[in-house]
């Protein structure tokens, strides 16, 4: 028979309806504690996210109380706070975020973490309130132009130039750069990449993780994208499926670790200015690059499934606003 305890044990004002002893993982899945919500409610988040979610409620316990706190301790704040008191503590780091010069995105992130910890307790019936409307409007701070087509050729003419010497290290590079750019995948879509995610068959594609997304999605790459990943892979001979794609290594046989997106950053750095790049060449100002191009010579529909976009909104954040275009505009309309 399997272990049982008594219901008294595992709740309290339990309804007369339930039996009287249940089994560990059911006495597990009623626990309401502050501990055991914010911990079951960051697991179910992304990784990144998680990680995200967990720092932000850690600043603003620290804030709050000018002590570090637990994510778990940071909700037991908030809920003793109140419906009035939590907002008005969450409206009060943000003054104090603002005043720090944070960017609006940055504040909006933090105090989704703080509302979403409080949403978790909501739904798990430790209150009956949540806290909504506290995160500034974002406004578009951080450059997200990319570099010019023509500095991106550039750059991958320099990058292939080193890999055809030998540079085991620049056919790596490569692969990234034109994963970036030409497939226009995300940072961490590309340094996520095991040896299992690589399709190079007769439609080269790599499955990635989304944005937001937990299952892994097939996303079709280019032929010259798709070359230098083979390139790449047959330099990097790893021994597993599992093995991260790409590492961070002075020889293509050595087995390290995954390369990081900071990493990635960096690599662009110093590609660019060795290929003498004056425009500031950035991760995502690739993704950026690429969207724009379409934007400029494919249909609508091509551009989102570039992207991956769902709608509109989020494409349009990234396009090119160039005087050109005004100029263009104005004089259509010009009487």
């Amino acid at each position: 028979m399997k272990d049982t305890i008594p219901v008294a044990t595992a709740a309290r004002n339990v309804a007369p309806a339930l039996p009287s002893e249940l089994t560990p993982a059911a006495v597990a899945s009623l626990a309401t504690s502050p501990a055991d919500v914010v911990r079951e409610w960051l697991e179910r988040l992304l990784p990144g996210s998680r990680r995200r979610y967990a720092r932000a409620l850690r600043q603003f316990g620290n804030w709050a109380t000018g002590a570090d706190q637990e994510p778990a301790d940071v909700l037991r704040l908030l809920v003793a706070a109140g419906r009035v008191g939590s907002r008005q503590l969450a409206l009060g780091w943000r003054a104090q975020l603002e005043s720090d010069g944070r960017a609006s995105s940055t504040i909006s992130g933090y105090l989704s973490a703080v509302a979403g910890a409080v949403t978790s307790a909501r739904l798990a019936g430790l209150v009956d309130w949540s806290i909504e409307k506290v995160s500034p409007r974002i406004e578009q701070r951080e450059d997200r132009t990319g570099p010019a087509r023509s500095e991106v050729a550039a750059l991958l003419e320099h990058i292939d130039n080193l890999a055809a010497g030998g540079d085991h290290r620049a056919s790596r590079d490569a692969a990234i750069v034109r994963l970036l750019h030409n497939s226009a995948l995300r940072v961490n879509e590309v340094v996520q990449l095991r040896v299992c995610h690589i399709d190079l068959g007769a439609e080269p594609a790599v499955h990635t993780r989304r944005k937001g997304q937990r299952e892994r999605e097939r996303m079709l790459i280019g032929a010259r994208a798709a070359a230098s990943l083979r390139l790449w892979l047959d330099l990097r001979d790893a021994d597993t499926k599992d093995a991260a794609v790409f590492v961070r290594t002075e020889r293509a046989t050595e087995a390290l670790v995954p390369i990081s997106t900071e990493a990635v950053r960096k690599m662009l750095r110093t590609r660019s200015s060795e290929a003498g790049v004056t425009a500031t060449v950035r991760p995502h100002g690739l993704r950026h690059t690429a969207a724009t191009q379409v934007a400029r010579t494919g249909s609508v529909v091509e551009l989102k499934r570039l992207g991956g976009w769902k709608s509109l909104s989020s494409p349009a954040r990234y396009l090119d606003r160039l005087d050109t275009d005004r100029a263009a505009a104005v004089a259509k309309v010009e009487l």
